[in-house]
């Protein structure tokens, strides 16, 4: 089981990534349709990391 600490710094750094990763896809002018959004990979690390 993860410390709240630990869990909170997996968040933040996930967050950061799928901020990151947005900017990213947003530089490309046409994104295919299946392109996850960054909440949904948030919501999917988030609930693969609360699962450790």
């Amino acid at each position: 089981m993860l410390s709240s600490d630990t869990r909170n710094i997996m968040v933040t750094s996930v967050s950061t990534f799928a901020f990151e990763f947005e900017q990213k896809v947003s530089e490309i002018p046409e994104r295919p349709p299946n392109h996850y959004s960054s909440l949904q990979v948030v919501f999917f690390k988030c609930g693969a990391a609360s699962k450790l």
